[in-house]
């Protein structure tokens, strides 16, 4: 019997009576079931992922280097996974999860529309989005965290973060 990620939430923020994003994808991990986008060529962690994954503006010329197809390595086991992602978190969804994702927040995310095709065997595998955030959420407790550098503010400011991330989820 498959498991398969299902959707739940609401999550409420400290006692909130109205239902308030993020939702949660959860479902057990299984490393056999993982797919990924395949960069066309080296630099395109860097060209394209990369931007995506820093929430930089969808200028005309970022666009125009979204790959269609996009081939996907597929999972081990089982079909293509509803979402799945690059290595950089950038998200690849199904119809049916930017559907949900359109319903509980209107307006708010960019979905880039990708026809996917098999690494394998070059088989096409449908249509699918590049989940462009279009808001951030600054969950990072800088007063009551233990980074690196230690604790609290004085520890923020010792902890060197990645080019790629600060307490910023995207």
């Amino acid at each position: 019997m498959e498991c398969v990620p299902t959707i739940s939430g609401p999550i409420t923020h400290f006692g909130a009576v109205e239902p308030v994003m993020p939702y949660l994808i959860v479902g057990p991990y299984n490393h056999k079931r993982i797919a990924r986008a395949i960069h066309p060529y080296p630099e395109f962690l860097w060209d394209y992922w990369s931007p995506m994954a820093l929430g930089q503006p969808l200028t005309p010329e970022l666009l125009a280097l979204t790959p269609d197809p996009l081939i996907v390595s597929l999972p081990d086991i089982g079909s293509l996974p509803e979402v799945f992602n690059h290595k950089l978190n950038v998200f690849i969804v199904s119809q049916r999860v930017k559907d949900t994702i359109e319903h509980l927040e209107p307006s708010v995310h960019t979905f880039i529309p990708v026809n996917l095709v098999s690494q394998k065997d070059r088989q096409p595998l449908g249509q699918a989005f590049i989940l462009y955030i279009g808001n951030t959420i600054d969950a990072l407790d800088r007063e009551r965290t233990k980074f690196l550098g230690g604790m609290g503010l004085d520890g923020f400011a010792k902890t060197c973060f990645s080019a790629f991330g600060s307490g910023v989820v995207r």
